[in-house]
């Protein structure tokens, strides 16, 4: 979905094989969001708002469902989902001085306090929680020369009890709370003649409650905050080609407490909540690299991305004294990193028919992933250290199809196994979907 300004701006107007594209186009052209064109720009760089007036764009993707019992388990595949998860508008106003306010409304599961790692932070029962994605607003006008932009995503839901029974002696009462809430906030500045360059930046701050039917708390955040910023540039270097050289780096902070009856039950009714375990995960991650728009003839668009990525997550925690003699290590500090060199992504569009377009899409990282892992038992005086390195890589390959009907635009992110083995009804084979994902853009006018 790419809507580009001329030779700067008709340059790159000429890799568009059709004037809108969706968040499907940009996962099978080789999950290239940050070098690609594209409406979906405007949930990295919201500075792109302003491009995208009078659009209507809804997603549909088959996915499964997780839930977790307790903090730190293991998810377990609950229930498959085939869902219209996502729709929104993007709405023009003003003659003078427009700007542009966009309205997207998720049904995908619930967002819950979760750690770098994948864990989640906090002990919650999943199904009071959810759902409890509530909107996405954008808004973007001119700003002198350039295109400002501003993204807030909000997430909150939750459940309280609080009852009572009266017995002849006694009253005895339930109060039991969890919640969750999260602000995600995003600023985007866009040149505003030729959309040459983008920046944004994101802070992200995340709370809960966790509290057990006595009023004592369980798990509560030791920090939850998330800072990212990035870049790009698209430097034309001739009618074919044009370079997008892109950088971007992310920091933050999770983390939980936990308190005494987490470990011991019996403490439920002593109405005092005693700090027993404490652990904290700090994030740094780092993305560069140089894309490529490759236009060799009309209608025909390639994509490439070269970059190198790098991730560290280190994780300190440590049980209180009381506790120490129960639990083995008492302390510890881990540190997990990955280091992407390189990752590659491809990505080629091309027309079939005047209604409809291919897409193909591969990505490559080659990754060198490490664990090193210091444990410390104060209680026996013992310590011990672990580390492990994994060399891999992680390749994907894409398969879809653009459909368009005067303003309507349908992209898809097909099933291979579609032309292995064809419909059902025709091979018996047993297909298991047509598509992955769908998005659907409409051009209001």
């Amino acid at each position: 979905m790419k809507k580009i300004i001329i030779l700067s701006l008709i340059l790159i107007l000429v890799m568009s094989l059709s004037s809108f594209a969706t968040k499907t186009r940009v996962k099978v052209l080789g999950d290239n969001n940050g070098i690609l064109v594209d409406d979906y720009n405007m949930f990295r760089f919201p500075g792109r708002t302003f491009n995208y007036p009078n659009i209507a764009v809804a997603d549909f993707m088959y996915y499964e469902e997780y839930y977790y019992d307790r903090v730190g388990s293991d998810p377990s595949p609950n229930v498959d989902g085939h869902e219209f998860y996502n729709f929104g508008i993007n709405w023009q106003f003003g003659e003078d001085n427009p700007f542009v306010v966009g309205t997207y409304i998720s049904s995908l599961p619930a967002e819950l306090p979760e750690g770098y790692m994948g864990e989640w932070l906090a002990d919650y029962d999943y199904d009071y929680i959810d759902p409890n994605r509530r909107i996405d607003l954008f808004f973007g006008r001119q700003l002198g020369s350039n295109n400002f932009g501003f993204h807030f995503d909000y997430t909150c839901g939750g459940w309280e009890e609080d009852d009572s029974h009266t017995y002849p002696d006694t009253v005895t009462t339930q109060q039991e709370k969890e919640s969750f809430t999260q602000y995600n906030f995003a600023l985007g500045l866009t040149e505003g003649t030729t959309g040459q360059w983008d920046v944004a930046l994101s802070l992200g701050f995340g709370s809960w409650t966790d509290e057990d039917n006595q009023g004592n708390k369980i798990t509560e955040p030791n920090g939850y905050s998330d800072f990212t910023l990035e870049g790009r540039y698209f430097w034309v270097r001739s009618p074919k080609i044009t370079l997008v050289p892109h950088a971007g780096f992310a920091i933050g902070k999770r983390g939980t407490k936990e308190y005494d009856h987490y470990y011991d039950p019996e403490s439920y009714d002593d109405g005092i909540s005693t700090l027993d375990f404490e652990m904290q995960q700090s994030l740094f991650a780092f993305d560069g690299g140089c894309g490529m728009h490759y236009q060799p003839g009309p209608n025909l668009l390639a994509v490439m991305d070269f970059g190198i990525q790098y991730v560290k997550i280190k994780e300190e925690a440590n049980y209180s004294d009381t506790i120490m003699v129960l639990r083995s290590p008492d302390s510890w500090e881990r540190n997990y990193k990955v280091f992407t060199l390189p990752y590659l992504k491809f990505g080629l569009e091309a027309d079939v028919f005047s209604w409809m377009d291919v897409r193909f899409g591969a990505t490559s990282y080659w990754n060198v992933e490490s664990w090193e892992s210091d444990y410390v038992d104060a209680e026996d005086e013992e310590s011990w250290t672990y580390k492990d390195t994994y060399k891999w890589a992680d390749n994907c390959t894409y398969l879809g199809f653009c459909f368009h009907w005067g303003r309507l635009y349908v992209d898809t992110y097909a099933d291979p196994e579609l032309f292995l083995n064809g419909f059902d009804f025709i091979t018996s084979e047993g297909t298991s979907q047509m598509s992955w994902e769908i998005s659907a853009l409409y051009e209001m006018f």
